[in-house]
């Protein structure tokens, strides 16, 4: 995923028991920084949206649900997010009254090029 993109992950957990217990959600990963992903303890929802300092990490995200009935039970979930690196800039060449400008950067993005004289 890009930097500052929001990322949602949908957790969805059944317990056939009748009644059906409480299912409660939990969160850990290997997310560095202070912006961490967050999920909804009653449905599972994960969202996180990866700042500028957290570009070019992999990050795991375990997510546990445990129903409340007797004997206890979980479920456990790990998946790999891939934060891509930003744009790297090459080299900036002045030739014939012109720039030309290259750059490093994950394939299939869009990147705008701003020039102010």
């Amino acid at each position: 995923m890009n930097v500052l993109n929001l990322l949602v992950v949908t957790n969805t957990a059944s317990d056939a028991a009748v009644p059906a217990p409480a299912l409660s959600y939990s969160l850990t990963s290997t997310v560095v920084g202070t912006n961490q992903p967050v999920i909804n303890a009653t449905n599972g929802v994960i969202t996180w949206t990866p700042d500028v300092t957290q570009a070019g990490s992999s990050n795991v995200l375990t997510t546990v649900v445990t129903a409340g009935g007797v004997p206890a039970l979980s479920a456990t979930n790990r998946f790999a997010v891939v934060v891509n690196p930003l744009p790297v800039l090459g080299s900036v060449v002045a030739a014939n009254g012109g720039f030309l400008l290259t750059w490093y950067a994950p394939t299939n993005d869009i990147f705008e090029v701003q020039f102010t004289d």
